[in-house]
């Protein structure tokens, strides 16, 4: 689930990107967690069940700093 903010800088960039008509799969978490230092250039995906976002809130703050 996507909170969709119609003037969102993110929002504009899934949807020039499809990204919000793609389906994907989620299993258990599975190796050694997101080592932010050697982490290669990409697309990483933050799954936020029942959290919500907030608790990532700094986490996706520095990835988009990177």
């Amino acid at each position: 689930m996507l909170k969709i903010y119609e003037d969102g800088k993110l929002t504009s960039e899934l949807k020039a990107s499809n990204f919000l008509h793609v389906s994907v799969k989620v299993s258990i978490p599975i190796g050694q967690g997101l080592e932010l230092e050697t982490a290669r250039p990409g697309r990483i995906v933050i799954v936020a069940g029942g959290t919500g976002l907030f608790p990532f809130s700094d986490l996706i703050d520095l990835l988009f700093k990177a």
